[in-house]
């Protein structure tokens, strides 16, 4: 029987960015027809997937699941890896748009508001459709990898996430995404879905 706990770990890390994803979609939505709707869920979002996505995911992705892809006869610097690190530079990218309309003081003009939720629904849809390519693409490769390497993938995400947040669990990180935002804009929990 294959060893796949590591790759099943990664889709269950997509499942959980796939509920904030829907929170962050809802806030948009909330923002478009809302001027008094806090920033504050929007910066605790925004937080969690630059931290959970940014480092936590797409570190283990990067540094741990494409190089030994590579070892297995997949090209670096062509598709799907290179798609993919493309992937997600854009959505560190349209992150940081988000992130920084998230600071901004004071309340935000119609501009402001109309440019974040641009930003929000590009986001969401970015990330669904880089999601589905991943698991078409390189998880799928990856399951076919032999036994004693999805071990050693499942033992290096495990030191990969103590060496990145300490004593921070996936569990911990987790219940992040679950707990309930501010509800003082009506926002949802991010694990409501």
């Amino acid at each position: 029987m294959r060893h796949m706990r590591a790759l099943e770990s990664l889709r269950d890390e997509h499942r959980v960015i796939g509920r904030v994803l829907d929170a962050l979609e809802d806030y948009g939505k909330r923002l478009g027809e809302d001027a008094s709707t806090s920033p504050s869920s929007l910066r605790r979002l925004a937080a969690f997937l630059s931290e959970f996505v940014g480092i936590w995911h797409h570190g283990k992705e990067e540094e741990l699941l494409m190089p030994l892809l590579v070892r297995h006869g997949f090209a670096w610097d062509e598709s799907p890896l290179e798609e993919i690190r493309r992937d997600h530079e854009q959505e560190d990218y349209l992150l940081r748009v988000i992130e920084h309309g998230a600071r901004q003081d004071g309340v935000w003009s119609a501009e402001d508001r109309r440019h974040v939720v641009r930003s929000i629904q590009a986001l969401v849809e970015f990330e669904r459709g880089h999601i589905q390519r991943e698991e078409a693409t390189i998880y799928r490769a990856a399951e076919e990898l032999p036994a004693d390497v999805l071990r050693s993938l499942e033992e290096n995400c495990h030191k990969y996430e103590r060496a990145c947040f300490g004593r921070t669990t996936y569990g911990e990180l987790r219940a992040l995404a679950e707990t309930p935002s501010d509800r003082s804009d009506g926002s949802h929990p991010a694990g409501s879905r």
